[in-house]
This record gives structure tokens, C-alpha cells and sequence, in this order.
């Protein structure tokens, strides 16, 4: 049994030395396993850079294009990002940073991520502190002049809108507190920020934003910054990086919520109506909202976009369109009909239900 006073917090556990029964306090070290195992204060996902099922280098990705799960450019700008190995004992905790990298034309190198409404109006009114470890190829870049001529990071928060897609509409912010790091003083080796706000009393989504402009004359990977150990929590104070997750399963898992790559799926045509089939397939974490599906007939998101391979009891297979039926946020239905006596639907697919 336990139980927290409400005054300040402290928790007591009862304690049974075989002769009595009472309410003690634990030790300190007790207190901060309890509070490490089962709670995160960390509001960004896949801070850490761990997770990326689109693949862990992106070129060019535009407008709305995620790459790191969560993690897109917004509005219209064009990165070269890709996943970077950090040595521990640097000052980041993390394994992974994510790099964005020159393209050898003008760019606005761009990192974002927008928190879902559902967590991010419990925090209206309330202060909170994004934390981050930066570090750059230079301290000087060839920058175009503008508002991007330094290295900014925003703590921003959309009031007009609720969950808009990441892009020029909409996918921004409507206010934010923002921070410049002057061209020339860019940190060469890992440094930490952070920067602290109140979220406005009609904040609908909270949004982070690290980014910097390139004039085009540097050449293709040679300027970059990179990025870790992001984290916006509740308070004043930035405290060490935690997952949002927890542990790398609970990361995976939060971000399956918003995206989700299956391999292959091995579909029986167990229910039959004619020569018409279907099957259930389910994903394994409940998704934001019922997702776009795109399907593949070979492993691993290989072959021709939207067609599934198909086999039937006489031997003859081939690959064809089938229907993608009932999506809801658990799963949908695969239905294939023209086919006599199939036996097995064969594919792989993506389901996106992001912002």
C-alpha cells in the first residue's frame, strides 16, 4: 500500500517488521526509481532521435515531409536531414542526434514538431521549458542576411487552429518565445539550451522549431547542425533528458500512434462470399485517428504503390489492386473478390494518421 500527502507531495508505503504495522517514508533512491519507471515529464516524442521508420536519411524532403518519426520541416522549407551517432560522455544522453545538412543551393534547414492537442491543452496557462543539445559544423555559416542569419529556436503555440497539418497552412505557430544564436558564436562542440514560456489560456498545440538559412554557396553536407535530447516539460527548470516513452519500446509505441510501417503481412482469405474475400489486420497500437493506408505487394514496402500479391489453391498468384475497407483507428479490412478459390493476400503497407 502507499499513498501521497497531498501537501508537498511525499510519499509513505506501509511498512510490517512482524510485530507492528506503519506508514514510513521511503529513501530517496526508492523514491526516484518509482518516479523514473512510471513517469516522464517530457511532452516532445522520439526526442532522442531513436526512432525513424521512414528510414534514417532523407534528402530534400519538402513541405509536411516527416522524416524522424514526429520530427518535419514547416511551411515550404528543404532539408538534407539524417540520423548521426553521438559519442556518450559528451554531454547528450541520447545515442542519436538528427543532422540537417546543407544542399548546396539555398535552404532554410528546418526541425520541427508540433504535440498533439490532447496534451498540449492540459497546459494552458501553465509554464513550460523546452531543452536541447546543439552543435554545429562552424561557428560561421555563409547565411542569407535575413530574420535566419543566426541559429533560432522557437517554444511556439497555435491559438487559431487545432492539430493542422505540418505545412505552409496553418503548420507554423501563432505566437512563440525565440531565441537567436548569433552567426560566429554558433557552439562547435555539444552545448545546452533552453528557453521557458507560459502557454497562452487558448493554446490549442504547443510547437518546437530549430532552424538557420544557407545562401546556396556552400556545397552539398559540408554546414550542419545537429540536435538532441529535445524536451519540453512543465516547470521553470530544464531537467535531464528522459523519453517520452520511457523505455525504447514506450517510444516506439508513441510514435506508432501517428505512423506505422508494417513489413509484411501474410493475409488467409478466411472469410469468403463467392469468389469475394477479406481479412482483418490490425495495427498494433491505436492510432490518433483512422489513418491513410498505402500498400505494397513485396516485403518491406517494395514493388508497385498500392497493389498486393494474391495466391489461390490451384497455384496461380499474381499482384492487383485490392480494397482497403473499414480503416478505423485499431486496423481495416483487406477485401479482394474476381479471384477464384484464393487462399492467402500477401503485402506491405504504411498507416499515416499524422498531423
Amino acid at each position: 500500500d502507499g499513498w501521497f500527502y497531498s501537501s508537498d507531495g511525499t510519499l509513505f508505503v506501509r511498512y510490517n517488521d512482524g510485530s507492528s504495522t506503519q506508514w514510513v517514508q521511503p529513501n530517496a533512491p526508492l523514491a526516484a526509481q518509482v518516479e523514473q519507471r512510471y513517469y516522464s515529464p517530457n511532452y516532445i516524442i522520439n526526442g532522442g532521435f531513436d526512432i525513424w521508420q521512414r528510414g534514417t536519411a532523407v534528402t530534400n524532403c519538402g513541405e509536411g515531409v516527416y522524416f524522424a518519426d514526429r520530427w518535419a520541416p514547416n511551411e515550404y522549407q528543404t532539408n538534407r536531414v539524417s540520423r548521426v551517432s553521438v559519442t556518450s560522455g559528451l554531454g547528450p544522453v541520447s545515442q542519436y542526434a538528427i543532422r540537417s545538412a546543407s544542399r548546396g543551393s539555398a535552404s532554410r534547414q528546418v526541425v520541427y514538431q508540433k504535440i498533439e492537442s490532447v496534451n498540449s491543452i492540459p497546459l494552458r496557462g501553465k509554464t513550460v521549458t523546452l531543452s536541447f543539445w546543439l552543435r554545429t559544423s562552424s561557428a560561421s555559416w555563409a547565411s542569407t542576411g535575413n530574420s535566419y542569419d543566426g541559429f533560432r529556436y522557437y517554444l511556439g503555440f497555435n491559438t487559431s487552429n487545432t492539430d493542422a497539418a505540418v505545412g505552409q497552412a496553418g503548420g507554423g505557430f501563432d505566437t512563440a518565445e525565440t531565441v537567436m544564436i548569433s552567426n560566429g558564436s554558433l557552439p562547435t562542440t555539444w552545448t545546452r539550451y533552453s528557453i521557458t514560456g507560459v502557454v497562452p489560456s487558448n493554446a490549442n498545440n504547443i510547437a518546437v522549431r530549430f532552424g538557420m538559412h544557407l545562401d546556396g554557396t556552400a556545397t552539398a553536407d559540408t554546414n550542419w547542425f545537429e540536435v538532441t535530447d529535445v524536451q519540453v516539460e512543465e516547470g521553470k527548470t530544464a531537467t535531464p533528458f528522459r523519453r517520452n516513452g520511457n523505455s525504447i519500446q514506450g517510444e516506439l509505441a508513441a510514435c506508432q500512434r501517428y505512423f506505422y510501417k508494417c513489413g509484411q503481412v501474410l493475409s488467409p482469405c478466411t472469410t469468403t462470399y463467392g469468389n469475394s474475400y477479406s481479412q482483418m489486420t490490425s495495427f498494433t497500437s491505436t492510432m490518433r485517428v483512422a489513418p491513410s493506408i498505402t500498400y505494397y505487394p513485396g516485403a518491406n514496402l517494395s514493388g508497385t504503390v498500392n497493389n498486393a500479391s494474391w495466391y489461390n489453391s490451384t497455384g496461380s498468384a499474381g499482384n492487383s489492386a485490392v480494397n482497403i475497407e473499414y480503416i478505423d483507428q485499431d486496423g481495416f479490412y483487406v477485401m479482394k473478390s474476381g479471384v477464384n478459390n484464393m487462399t492467402l493476400v500477401v503485402f506491405s503497407y504504411t498507416a499515416s494518421a499524422e498531423i
